[in-house]
């Protein structure tokens, strides 16, 4: 019986759509495809909790690939949030307040957020 390094057949199958492999060396953990297991080239996308229901992923914190010139707004589409919705939305990236025009870089973290008030 002829064995295939481990490092092939996860390659393997991460090349038929059955898993996404993610990490390096020991540390290298197989997911399921289409898990939301992050990579290299995603924005990591943050919901509150209000907002995500009505997303397209319906998920709290989907990843959306990165590509070059992607901006703010393209992400808020992505999920499904476009016009008169981004008029009650902020949008931030790594941390600090932007506008929907910011160009995204791979690794961003975008948060949708919907102003809140109350006492």
């Amino acid at each position: 019986m002829q064995t295939r390094p481990i490092h092939g057949r996860l390659l393997g199958l991460a090349a038929a759509g059955l898993a996404v492999l993610s990490g390096c060396g020991a540390a290298a953990t197989l997911s399921p495809a289409g898990s939301g297991a992050p990579h290299a080239a995603a924005i990591e996308v943050r919901l509150s909790a209000m907002m995500a229901p009505r997303s397209v992923s319906k998920a709290r914190t989907p990843q959306v690939p990165f590509a070059p010139g992607l901006t703010t707004a393209q992400v808020a589409a992505r999920e499904g949030f476009r016009g008169a919705d981004l008029d009650s939305m902020m949008v931030v990236v790594n941390g600090v307040q932007t506008d929907w025009s910011a160009a995204l870089a791979p690794g961003d973290r975008v948060e949708l957020l919907t102003g809140m008030a109350g006492g």
